[in-house]
């Protein structure tokens, strides 16, 4: 007993292989999915209901969904960033400052690499960043105290 290796669409009448039906449809995939546009476009409130629902449903699914793409399209992730910075200027100064306040150690030291990198045209030695860290703090300390 041998089964057939092929399967006729009902939709299109294409002799296919079964790996390019959906288990249990008379429709090939591509009729299949050009009959789910097609009803997209006919019904947009509904499809938008049961999209809103699929998305509610599924949010890890969403979630790796959009990691991949920016994977794997990371210039048009670096373009959408650079356009959305460029029309959000008030929204990008509030969330940097929100870093600054709770990253303060972070902040510190990277402020310290970049001076003495500007400073030296090197790469400086941990030792050095820490030093210029706690210097750059005393700094501001005096500064804040001064604008009392």
């Amino acid at each position: 007993m041998t089964i057939s290796t092929l399967k006729k669409c009902s939709k299109c009448g294409e002799h296919k292989t079964r790996g390019e039906f959906y288990v249990n449809n008379s429709y090939c995939k591509l009729c299949d999915k050009l009959q789910l546009s097609e009803w997209i476009k006919n019904n947009p409130e509904k499809a938008k209901i049961i999209q809103e629902k699929w998305r509610k449903n599924n949010p890890e699914k969403i979630k790796v969904r959009k990691k991949n793409w920016r994977k794997n399209n990371p210039e048009k992730v670096k373009v959408a960033v650079e356009s959305w910075r460029k029309n959000n200027p008030e929204k990008v100064k509030v969330a940097a400052e929100n870093w600054r306040k709770n990253n303060l150690e972070k902040y510190y030291m990277n402020d310290a690499r970049h001076y003495l990198k500007q400073k030296f045209k090197m790469n400086p030695p941990q030792e050095i960043v820490e030093i210029k860290l706690l210097q750059l703090q005393l700094f501001r300390i005096i500064k804040e105290k001064s604008n009392e």
